[in-house]
């Protein structure tokens, strides 16, 4: 009986051994796959740093190579970005142009005064109405200049008829400074139109002052035949558009 007894408490101790023995394996082996597995993560957010590391360092590169070497690039002004766009300042016209030369003057154009104007008991027929100015050849490209002195020069006062190529004298004025307002010429009468004699100053005036028309109206060949031959630009839309430049 006591053997008995003996062998079942040293059964009962070493079955409690045992299981004292497997809990501490199981736990030892939970403790290192929980070390394994939090080395895997901490390996895992290591390689994630590094790789963010490297797509920040090479955007950083292409910015450096694409930005210009002065600095920031300025957007250039277009639909879709507001930046203002520089525009063209043209160079002011110029009143007096030279259109003609001979040994005694040189003639400048009076291009603000130049206009079109209905000729009186004719219908529809336009003519032309200008002024030229006359300089001694010895002060060629003085109009339009600033002197201490008053400048000396003449003034002549035409109409011009294109349909039929004649010409009108109505005055002529002798200017020392400033012209004054109050001048005494011929009136209009078509009696005193003058047919073109070749070679004469008149003449040459009047092809002179049709050139410059005609290179006033390049480009515009759209416009041919809306208006009278000889017409500006200018002219044609003050007259028919009622829009004065």
């Amino acid at each position: 009986m006591w053997k008995i007894v003996r062998r079942l408490v040293l059964a009962a101790f070493l079955m409690s051994a045992w299981s004292v023995s497997s809990v501490q394996a199981a736990a030892m082996d939970e403790k290192d796959a929980s070390a394994a597995e939090m080395e895997a993560d901490a390996a895992s957010v290591g390689k994630e740093t590094e790789r963010t590391k490297k797509e920040t360092s090479d955007a950083g590169e292409a910015i450096a190579k694409a930005a210009p070497a002065g600095g920031a690039q300025t957007p250039k002004a277009g639909k879709g970005n507001p930046a203002k766009k520089t525009t063209k300042q043209k160079a002011p016209k110029v009143r007096y142009e030279q259109i003609l030369s001979d040994d005694n003057f040189t003639y400048y154009l009076d291009t603000e005064s130049m206009r079109y104007i209905p000729m009186p008991h004719s219908g529809t027929e336009k003519i032309l109405d200008v002024w030229i100015r006359l300089v001694d050849a010895d002060k060629a490209g003085a109009a339009g200049k600033t002197y201490s002195y008053p400048q000396k020069y003449y003034l002549e006062h035409y109409y011009m008829r294109p349909e039929k190529r004649q010409v009108q004298f109505l005055c002529e004025l002798e200017v020392t400074g400033r012209p004054e307002n109050t001048i005494q010429q011929r009136s209009y009468s078509a009696q005193n139109w003058e047919d073109l004699v070749p070679g004469s100053i008149e003449d040459d005036l009047y092809h002179a002052v049709m050139g410059h028309i005609k290179k006033d109206r390049k480009g515009m060949k759209a416009l041919q035949g809306l208006f009278p031959a000889g017409m500006s630009v200018r002219d044609a839309l003050e007259e028919y558009l009622r829009i004065s430049l």
